[in-house]
């Protein structure tokens, strides 16, 4: 009978997905709802999570909180000595993170336009994502900017 046995980076993706889930959901209080990983061959390449939020947000708070997760995600993953060997690159960066949040009303309701329903940061860009009641299933509108201009943003913002 084989048996499988789960490889070692694997362990090392579950533990630091979740501290970062825990950490976050805590931090911004937040349900998560998904977790990815991109590991062809067993090297890690990308880490995803996604989360629910009650909203809305302002496009200053979600840039505030979806860049700190980011920001969070990375600092877990690149001082996480155990998965260096398995990591595409190191240090990890923005292009490898994917972060969701989908925002809802505090009846858990969809939001809809003129306030964005999702902010995502993946592949470095964060996208604000805006549909409308009568498709709520497309995106009518997606505003994007770059996560390092976010980041500068946010890092002036804190300076005031």
């Amino acid at each position: 009978m084989n048996s499988y046995e789960e490889p070692e980076q694997a362990k090392f993706v579950g533990e630091i997905l979740d501290k970062a889930s825990k950490k976050l959901q805590k931090k911004y209080s937040m349900r998560t709802i998904g977790t990815g990983i991109g590991m062809p061959d067993g090297v890690v390449t990308m880490l995803a999570l996604s989360f629910e939020k009650t909203g809305p947000l302002t496009k200053e708070e979600g840039r505030r909180i979806i860049v700190d997760c980011v920001q969070e995600i990375l600092q877990i993953i690149n001082t996480h000595e155990k998965i260096r060997p398995y990591l595409n690159n190191y240090p990890f960066s923005a292009r490898d993170i994917e972060v969701r949040i989908f925002l809802e009303d505090k009846f858990r309701n969809n939001i809809f336009d003129p306030s964005y329903g999702v902010i995502s940061s993946i592949n470095a860009s964060i996208d604000y994502k805006y549909t409308s009641a009568e498709n709520p299933k497309r995106y009518m509108k997606i505003e994007e900017e770059k996560f390092e201009e976010a980041l500068k943003m946010v890092q002036n913002e804190s300076k005031k």
